[in-house]
């Protein structure tokens, strides 16, 4: 039986609302963290609507600027800090023989633990060999 660990930690969350009155708003937050991979930047329309993830931003970023914004409309943030994710959107992922690679550079991973030294091929390819494939645009990969 293999077992997989996935490591996602949520290090800092932040929900406000602000009130644009032009076309562009620039937020900013504390990073309470110091170990992120990155940040999520999530938008919605009024105080009841549905938040859609709108940036991904690197590690120690503490700002950005939300443009093409309606004026006089509503809107609520949510910034949310994320670890372990191995790879971000327009990235070209591949797992080779259990060995994980980004844009074609092998990744070292420390957090990486193999029981069984076979590699399958076959049904269970998806095991041990994936891809290559694009990530999706405003989406992450996590392992």
């Amino acid at each position: 039986m293999r077992r997989v660990l996935i490591y996602l930690t949520l290090l800092a969350v932040i929900a406000w609302h602000y009130e644009a009155n032009a076309a562009q708003l620039h937020l900013t937050w504390t990073d309470n963290s110091n170990n992120e991979d990155g940040f999520k930047i999530e938008r919605k329309k009024g105080a009841s609507g549905t938040f859609k993830q709108i940036a991904v931003l690197g590690a120690n970023v503490s700002s950005y600027t939300d443009k093409g914004l309606a004026s006089g409309t509503t809107y609520c943030y949510r910034v949310r800090a994320f670890k372990r994710v191995i790879g971000l959107e327009g990235d070209l992922l591949e797992i080779r023989k259990k060995k994980v690679y980004i844009n074609g550079q092998l990744v070292k991973d420390p957090h990486a633990h193999f029981e069984d030294g076979e590699i399958l091929l076959g049904p269970f390819r998806s095991r041990d060999n994936y891809g290559p494939e694009t990530v999706p645009e405003n989406n992450v990969f996590v392992l």
